[in-house]
């Protein structure tokens, strides 16, 4: 009976593919055997779950990777499986000076900041120059097909008159739309691109390579001996008979044809120093935060009392990556009331792959009731998982 039926092909379709990681900036720049669950999810064109036996392959960057896991079974969830990437070497671009691209006040060590919010938030002061220390892109694949959209509910992939004037011209795009991707690489630099070839139509580019690229190694699915970019046309088993010239064609099973989706992700070997500056900011300006003094002392002999100011605490690691996940921002005050973070609890660093500084911001008021003291000072440590301590101090007076 037709309530019976289904109707799947039970191969991974590319935007059915998805890779997650438990935690992106592991503890890994400076210790080995920090472990990192990495999981796959896979479903074919109707969104089913693929079936168990269903292969999916990984390569790393840095750190090292179980070579494939297979999904279903007796130990993982239908269309899933699971590796453990562990850090080791090689830590990528271990032995790279690194420098801020533009200096703060003469110091170009991380975090690094410039002095514009605008150029630090765009990422023009922010992000180091390639190649970027410390990341290690992670890449899943396994054979499936490419995505497209059923305009017509019969399950393949089509020819459409988009502009309905009775001829279809596929030279044209007149298609159901669909998902174009390459053979599979390892995305080093982490910008998209395969960077061995020209990503133009001229071969300018190639002389432009990005520094960090330079490792890049693609999966050679049909085994020509050369990287494949997206074909414009669907590759897939979903393609129907007429529109031959629209599909992959490999000569075989009615042009049919599968291809490798994939999946890049970075895992952060975050390291164990971290690295943080006290910064106010003033409309666009960034200066150095040593002390605050929350009265006006326009008139000496009648200070009045401000409101609350707000410093920001900017923090990477060695690499000028995210600090590792569980690191703790916690605060000390002898002076002042802590309104940010509520009640002085502080910051705990979540999982991230930032690839600048982040920030924390602190805001300091007047006591509820005078502590009798002119002066004190606002202590900041940051403290990594496994790292030593390091703390930053910020004055403040008020008026008693």
């Amino acid at each position: 009976m037709s309530d019976q039926l289904a109707i799947t092909t039970g191969l991974a379709d590319d935007n059915s593919f998805s890779v997650s990681a438990s935690t992106f900036n592991p503890e890994g720049w400076d210790y080995d055997n920090e472990l990192v669950d990495i999981d796959v999810l896979a479903a074919d064109h109707f969104n089913n779950m693929v079936p168990a036996g269903t292969v999916i392959v990984f390569t790393a960057e840095g750190g090292a990777i179980p070579g494939s896991c297979t999904t279903g079974g007796l130990t993982n969830p239908d269309g899933a499986c699971s590796v453990q990437w562990r850090s080791q070497n090689p830590r990528p671009f271990a032995t790279t000076l690194v420098q801020c691209p533009v200096p703060f006040y003469g110091d170009t060590n991380p975090p690094c900041m410039g002095t514009s919010k605008t150029l630090f938030d765009s990422g023009i002061n922010s992000l180091l120059p390639q190649p970027r220390p410390g990341r290690a892109t992670i890449t899943a694949y396994a054979i499936g097909e490419e995505s497209f959209v059923d305009l017509n509910g019969n399950g393949l992939f089509d020819v459409v008159d988009t502009n309905s004037d009775g001829v279809i011209d596929i030279d044209k795009g007149e298609t159901e739309p669909f998902t174009d991707i390459s053979e599979a690489f390892t995305d080093h630099n982490e910008d998209g691109f395969y960077r061995k070839i020209s990503q133009s139509s001229s071969l300018a580019d190639l002389l432009v390579q990005p520094v960090g690229s330079v490792g890049e190694e693609f999966v050679d699915y049909n085994n020509d001996g050369k990287f494949n970019k997206a074909d414009g046309k669907y590759t897939g088993l979903l393609c129907a008979s007429g529109p031959s010239l629209a599909c992959t064609d490999t000569g075989l099973d009615d042009n049919r044809a599968q291809v490798n989706i994939f999946r890049n992700i970075p895992i952060v070997m975050s390291g164990s120093t971290p690295m943080i500056r006290l910064v106010s900011i003033d409309g666009d300006t960034m200066t150095k935060a040593t002390g605050i003094d929350l009265m006006d002392r326009t008139d000496p002999l009648n200070p009045i009392p401000k409101g609350a100011q707000t410093v920001y605490l900017f923090v990477s690691d060695v690499n000028n990556n995210t600090l590792p996940y569980g690191t703790k921002i916690s605060t000390s005050i002898d002076n002042g009331k802590l309104l940010v973070p509520a009640g002085g609890e502080g910051y705990a660093i979540a999982s991230n792959a930032s690839n600048k500084p982040l920030i924390y911001a602190f805001t300091i008021g007047q006591e509820d009731q005078p502590n009798q003291k002119l002066s004190g000072a606002l202590v900041v440590t940051v403290k990594t998982p496994k790292g030593s301590p390091v703390s930053v101090t910020l004055n403040i007076k008020d008026g008693g």
